[in-house]
């Protein structure tokens, strides 16, 4: 069971004291009773997205373009003339521009959806004293994570051990060269920008860790300072 933190700064708190607050161990790690019981009160480590537009809204928004508008106001200007004819050919034209407009939206949003599900990432955590890999959405609270060379980062963590560590950030901040991590406790007053650079590793799976010069195998706990398992990571 977790044990509530006074203060969200775990940059600030001593390895032991963060160890504590998960209820942890750093030499174990969680045991399956625990995990299993934290699933449940935390869920899956995933983003949750928001429910797409109803079918019938991305329809009718098809038609919210200011050409589209000019087209039904010809129509209908035509209808009232009389000309029937050229009304229902504005109209049609109108039609058919929405439907095909409809169609390739949906065919490109099932396309990302489908992307999203067929891409996994997997990490590796300390349960009952033995490594394990399981997918990120699996991780929980207090979870010990191994990362190596080449890992991607699935989620805020606090570091315990490293050894030359450098993460790519430069999908996240556009920084072209590696930052460096280290296990330094810094002061709670410090900017989250400095935070990041030491003490934690930010929660976007899409940082990877470089090799340094003599290695880069670290020890890492999975802290939920600043995304706990319900505010998701992808």
């Amino acid at each position: 069971m977790l044990v509530q933190s006074p203060s969200h700064s775990y940059h600030a708190l001593p390895d032991a004291e963060i160890i504590q607050t998960f209820g942890s161990s750093a030499e174990t790690g969680l045991t399956a009773e625990e995990v299993a019981h934290r699933y449940e009160q935390h869920g899956w480590n995933e983003l949750q997205f928001k429910p797409g537009k109803p079918p019938w809204l991305r329809f009718l928004l098809q038609f919210h373009q200011p050409l589209l508008y000019i087209l039904l106001l010809a129509g209908t200007v035509k209808a009232f003339l009389g000309s029937w004819t050229n009304a229902a050919v504005i109209w049609g034209v109108t039609l058919i521009n929405a439907i095909i407009g409809y169609v390739q939206e949906a065919k490109a949003e099932g396309a990302i959806a489908s992307l999203a599900k067929a891409v996994t990432t997997e990490t590796t955590v300390l349960r009952e004293g033995q490594p394990l890999r399981i997918p990120s959405r699996e991780l929980v609270p207090g979870d010990l994570v191994l990362l190596t060379s080449g890992d991607k980062v699935p989620a805020d963590l606090r570091l315990l051990r490293v050894r030359n560590l450098q993460v790519d950030e430069s999908a996240l901040t556009g920084e072209s060269v590696p930052v460096a991590k280290s296990c330094q406790v810094l002061p709670a007053d410090t900017p989250p920008r400095r935070s990041a650079q030491h003490g934690l590793c930010r929660k976007f799976c899409h940082l990877w860790p470089r090799p340094g010069d003599g290695g880069d195998d670290c020890q890492r706990h999975r802290s939920g300072a600043d995304l706990p398992v319900d505010g998701r990571s992808g």
